[in-house]
């Protein structure tokens, strides 16, 4: 609790402290997502994107949103384990989980609907902006999977790429050259 709190503190135990449950809360989340992994209980969901008017595009956007399932199997919104998972490092993990499993359901559209336009908007973390090796992990999902780079669109917040302002930047740079 004094690491979280900054440099040179010193935090006195208590055992009804809100930050003291507050970190074991957090905690207890990273064991729920290293369980969710291993038993496969995260499952994407789409937001259909839809102009405000048409245009006559019958090309389909669907925003990409992450649930994980309780061991029950209720939905669990991504409020509840995120902060954690940013907390205690495992964004990167969730994000390549997510590109993975977009991509690879993108490719089974195309192989079932020949000719369909969809396309999915991506949210990426600010860890994974960080991470020097996620521009060659993307590389490496879209030749894999086949997918052509105007069918994903990542969204970046503002704070993450601020905070990751050379990182986000170099992302991009590279990306927009391969479309």
């Amino acid at each position: 609790t004094a690491k979280d709190m900054g440099r040179n503190r010193v935090y006195i135990f208590n055992e009804d402290d809100e930050a003291r449950s507050s970190r074991l809360g957090a905690m207890e989340w990273v064991t729920q997502i290293n369980r969710a992994f291993d038993e496969q209980r995260f499952v994407l969901f789409g937001q259909l994107i839809k102009p405000i008017e048409s245009a006559g595009d019958s090309h389909i956007r669907y925003e990409v949103l992450l649930r994980m399932r309780s061991e029950e199997g209720e939905p669990i919104l991504p409020m509840a384990f995120i902060p954690a998972a940013e907390r205690f490092n495992q964004m990167q993990a969730l994000d390549r989980w997510v590109i993975r499993q977009s991509f690879h359901l993108l490719k089974q559209i195309a192989a079932t609907r020949e000719g369909a336009k969809v396309s999915f908007s991506l949210n990426l973390s600010g860890a994974s902006l960080c991470d020097e090796r996620f521009g060659q992990f993307l590389q490496e999902q879209f030749a894999y999977f086949a997918v052509p780079s105007h069918q994903i669109c990542f969204e970046i917040t503002e704070t993450a790429a601020i905070t990751n302002l050379t990182h986000a930047i170099n992302l991009i740079r590279e990306f927009k050259k391969s479309g």
